[in-house]
C-alpha cells in the first residue's frame, strides 16, 4: 500500500484543525433556537417526532440522528451539537 501523498496529508491536517475549531465553538457558545428545537424533538416519542417534522422545513435525518443519540443515553442538547459538528 503506497504512502499517502503530501496533498492528502495537508488536506487531512486542514480538516482536523477545522473539526477541532468547530467542536470548540460548539462547546463554548450558548445554544440557539434551532438547537433547542432539535433537543426538544429528540425527547418526544417517535410518532410525535414524525408529526412534528411534517411542519418543519428542515431535513428529517438530523432529528432522527439526535433522537437515536438521545435514546443511546446522550443529553439531547449534546446529541444535537454532536450531529451539527
Amino acid at each position: 500500500m503506497p504512502a499517502p501523498s503530501r496533498d492528502a496529508l495537508a488536506l487531512g491536517a486542514v480538516g482536523a484543525v477545522a473539526l477541532l475549531l468547530r467542536a470548540a465553538a460548539a462547546a463554548i457558545r450558548a445554544p440557539w433556537h434551532d438547537e433547542y428545537f432539535t433537543a426538544w424533538a429528540a425527547s418526544i416519542p417517535w410518532p410525535d417526532l414524525l408529526a412534528a417534522l411534517r411542519v418543519d422545513s428542515g431535513p428529517p435525518l438530523p432529528y432522527v440522528l439526535v433522537r437515536i443519540g438521545s435514546v443511546a443515553g446522550l443529553e439531547p442538547l449534546a446529541a444535537a451539537r454532536a450531529v451539527s459538528v
